[in-house]
């Protein structure tokens, strides 16, 4: 073994050494012994008098890149005995922050922190997960394949028994040339594959991406000599894409700077490898290169292709180092002419290293941008497993886009785009939207003003799905919030009507003579009313919630159509005169400055709107009755609940007809009676649909006096639709393609907008200051909810 150690001093321009972690079962150590300190930091330096040398050798014999590896000196006692499988744990409410993956098997991998992974977790399983659509293990790599050209993959971590899942159908041994996946007889793909998906079992360290395949692309032999032609790395990019392997890792490269070469000169080395990587790229695979450990101010040949190579850039991503202080390691090239597809992460310092799995199946500390280039093509496929629409190409594209550019990274040289940052690239980029189309390339509605505010209980009787899928706006990746951040409930209020209701009413609001030809009436905190009396017509005004039927009083008009009376705060004009025997009114209603909830007992489920209303009544002795049509729009509830956003009703129009009759039984006793039906449509074409319906109301409502100081009221009043139902669809899963799953609910508009009233009222005026108003009322709505409330003031 020991001329090994000089083969691979030509291997390497960084020099390779490893420091081997014990075991409970103690397993044979390398007998490769450690490089002189002085031989390393020349190496480090890109000093090695033989690099050159060797370099036009390796592309002689068509060997076309070196592993792009430093070697470290710190080793760290091994795993525990006795692992568990590499499943992922079971979902425990108990995770409640990224803290909570912070494990000891976690802080083993000191690049997991720099590089934010346990956000990444938290974000996948917890904070966005929907309780029934995506995986459980979301975040995690679950379901990617991920290619790794290097010395090959012992898979079983020793210590714990569990392995990395190996895609053997799909690998292949370059160096042997046969079918399969290849032990690994260097370590340094077994070192570089445990960064990757190393299992996450409670012992030793994990991967970042550990819970997904691997497909083992064995291309150097054990001397770390990449032993694969230029038609052979072909090969691989067609294997890996036809394996659905669409992430790559390519901890190697030949060490001379890309901006050596010209267009010409890299299609002459390397024809068909350029030929496959555009392929691949054009299929949509990422290609992960490691910058290289030159130190130099521009990354190696192969990260650096694109530079000099058109069609591969939107697949292919450089990968710098930074150490264990978070700066550009000292072995590390830059980004330079790459630095538009660069990134940077981590790659252990020299005296350290980063922990992970070894060809023996322990453990070994080592550094360079061998280590970082993982670490990017793992990031890839956990956020590909946690955004299951966007294509690797995208998720590329998310890496630079989120990446930490603040302080030193900024310097785009150095650092290309930043450092990777997994809590950026899982959280929403740019806003989260509601998606209301069949996919999320579709149309959406922000989600700041999507809502819909349901009467009390009704939540909890269509047993609405706990989750709602929402889309970011940056490339539409997938979110998932709570439902109560978008539905509510709003609670009769039927004891702070009751008092509103009153205030006005029979002895409540005092009609006052201001004028010859002017009356006023006001009900304190309610309502005001002014009519003006020209003889052959009456014209009036007023403001408030109920201000339209004590308007109507004051004009003589013994009935006003329930759609155009709001009974919530809007302002009313009037107008009422006599033809021959018929007495004609007209009554137009505005909503008032701002939409509140029902403020009187008569008020509508349908909230506030705009309407115009005519009356027809004929007056006899004692019996009045009548017709009235009223059209309305713009209203507040225009199915019976407040809906906005993706959840949006809009240009709600209404028609009504409607009959009533008033007659008098004794001189003390009113009975009146009206029936009214009104047909409502509505647009509402996203994520609700409300087909047409009628809402019918009929009122019966008696009144008699007894005594000059106290009356007695009481009415029975009840609305009801027909069987037609609005369809709220809310979006739940997506797909691979973006399509969205939603799960529809129906919203039958009788529970929505119908309610029975029944109500009792005893005024009595002691005085002019002093007067006792008492009400009882039971009021039913939808979904067999009913209240029961009594006031008095």
């Amino acid at each position: 073994m020991r001329s090994k150690t000089a083969v691979l001093t030509l291997a390497f321009t960084t020099g390779f050494t490893v420091n081997v972690a014990a075991q409970e079962a103690p397993l044979k150590a390398p007998d490769d012994p450690p490089r002189d300190s002085s031989q390393e930091r020349a190496a480090e330096r890109g000093e090695d008098r033989h690099s050159v040398v060797a370099e036009a050798s390796l592309i002689a014999a068509g060997i076309v890149g070196i592993f792009a590896l430093g070697g470290g000196s710190h080793g760290d006692s091994g795993g525990k005995s006795g692992g568990t499988s590499a499943s992922a744990p079971p979902r425990s409410l108990a995770y409640t922050s990224a803290a909570d993956f912070q494990t000891p098997e976690y802080d083993a991998q000191a690049g997991l922190r720099w590089v934010n992974a346990s956000s990444l977790y938290y974000n996948g399983y917890y904070r966005w997960y929907t309780g029934a659509a995506p995986d459980a293990a979301a975040g995690t790599g679950v379901g990617v394949k991920i290619a790794v050209a290097d010395t090959g993959i012992n898979p079983r971590e020793g210590s714990t028994g569990s392995t990395i899942a190996i895609d053997g159908a799909a690998s292949y041994d370059y160096v042997n040339n046969r079918p399969g996946a290849a032990a690994d007889d260097a370590g340094h793909g077994s070192h570089v594959a445990g960064l990757i998906a190393a299992p996450r079992n409670g012992a030793g360290m994990q991967g970042l991406a550990y819970n997904a395949t691997l497909v083992d692309f064995k291309v150097a032999d054990s001397r770390g000599v990449i032993m694969a032609s230029d038609a052979q790395l072909a090969d691989m990019m067609r294997r890996a894409g036809d394996a659905g392997a669409m992430i790559i890792n390519n901890s190697w490269n030949v060490p001379t700077p890309i901006t050596s070469y010209t267009a010409q000169d890299l299609q002459g080395l390397v024809p068909q490898l350029i030929e496959a990587s555009r392929s691949y790229v054009g299929k949509g695979g990422v290609v992960v290169f490691a910058a290289g450990n030159g130190a130099g101010a521009q990354p190696a040949m192969q990260p650096g292709l694109p530079y000099g190579v058109s069609g591969l850039e939107p697949g292919w991503l450089a990968v710098v180092a930074i150490d264990g202080s978070g700066k550009l390691a000292s072995y590390s090239n830059r980004c330079g002419v790459a630095a538009a597809w660069c990134l940077a992460a981590p790659g252990g310092s020299p005296d350290s290293g980063l922990y992970s799995m070894y060809n023996n199946g322990g453990y070994a500390s080592m550094y360079g941008t061998s280590m970082a280039a993982p670490h990017v093509a793992a990031a890839i496929a956990a956020l590909k497993s946690m955004f299951v629409n966007l294509s690797y190409l995208q998720i590329r594209e998310r890496l630079l886009y989120t990446a930490n550019r603040g302080g030193a990274y900024a310097d785009a040289s150095t650092y290309g785009q930043g450092l990777i940052d997994l809590a950026a690239a899982s959280s929403p980029v740019g806003g989260i939207a509601v998606p209301t189309g069949a996919s999320a390339s579709g149309a959406t509605a922000p989600v700041a003003g999507s809502a819909i505010v349901f009467q009390a209980g009704t939540v909890q009787a269509l047993r609405l799905q706990p989750w709602v899928l929402v889309v970011d706006n940056y490339q539409r990746a997938p979110f998932w919030l709570p439902a109560d951040s978008f539905f509510h409930e709003s609670a009769p209020r039927l004891v702070e009507r009751q008092w509103a209701s009153l205030r006005s009413g029979p002895l409540g609001a005092r009609v006052e003579r201001i004028a010859p030809r002017l009356s006023f009436s006001h009900s304190a905190g309610l309502n005001n009313a002014l009519a003006a009396d020209f003889g052959t017509y009456r014209l009036g005004f007023s403001h408030g919630a109920g201000g339209e039927a004590a308007l109507g009083a004051q004009l003589g008009l013994v009935s006003l159509p329930r759609l155009a009376a709001a009974g919530t705060d809007s302002i009313a004009l009037a107008y009422a005169s006599n033809f021959r025997s018929l007495r004609l009114g007209l009554i137009g209603t505005l909503p008032g400055v701002a939409a509140t909830e029902p403020r009187t007992l008569d008020a509508s489920a349908l909230g506030n709107r705009r309407a115009l209303g005519a009356i027809v009544q004929r007056a006899g002795a004692r019996t009045s009755y009548g017709l009235t049509l009223a059209v309305a729009d713009q209203f507040e509830r225009p199915i019976g609940i407040a809906t906005s956003g993706a959840f949006g009703a809009r240009e709600s129009q209404a028609l009504s007809t409607g009959v009533f009759v008033q007659h008098r039984l004794v001189a003390s006793t009113l009975l009146d009676a009206s029936f009214e039906v009104a047909r409502h449509r509505t647009q509402a074409d996203l994520a609700l649909s409300a087909p047409a319906f009628a809402t019918h109301t009929a009122s019966l409502a008696a009144r008699t006096d007894l005594g000059s100081k106290t009356t007695l009221s009481a009415g029975l009043q009840r609305e009801w639709t027909g069987s037609e139902a609005a369809l709220l669809q809310l979006p739940l899963t997506i797909g691979e393609s973006g399509e969205i799953g939603r799960v529809a609910y129906r919203l039958p508009y009788d529970d929505l907008v119908g309610r029975t009233t029944l109500s009792v009222r005893l005024d009595h005026q002691f005085s002019k200051q002093i007067a006792l108003r008492a009400g009882l009322t039971h009021e039913r709505y939808g979904f067999g909810m009913a209240i029961t409330g009594a006031a008095a003031i």
